[in-house]
């Protein structure tokens, strides 16, 4: 099943080719994130050094960042740096990771 063309036809109002019924669930993701903000100063983006930063590794992660340990965070960026997703057969298998 391709998502992305399925949630193009539902944004241009046509109706899904398939039931809630004919989906078998096949497993569990989780999707961490870390943003650079600061939830006391109503999110505003935090700026200075990353002083730690150990990516996660193994089978079923997928990472997306462009952040490395020891550099400077500037209010020039996305405040979203490293986005990763865990899939598993089972509910237990993300949380691990």
């Amino acid at each position: 099943m391709d998502m992305v063309e399925l949630q193009t036809r539902i944004a241009a109002g046509e109706r899904l080719p398939i039931s809630q019924d004919d989906i078998r669930p096949m497993g569990h993701a989780l999707e961490c994130r870390i943003y650079a903000e600061d939830p006391y100063s109503n999110f505003a983006p935090a700026v200075g050094q990353l002083l730690a930063w150990q990516p996660p590794s193994g089978m079923g992660i997928r990472l997306d960042s462009g952040v490395s340990e020891g550099q400077e965070i500037t209010g020039y960026y996305d405040s979203m740096l490293p986005n990763w997703w865990h899939g598993g057969r089972t509910g237990q298998v993300p949380s691990e990771g």
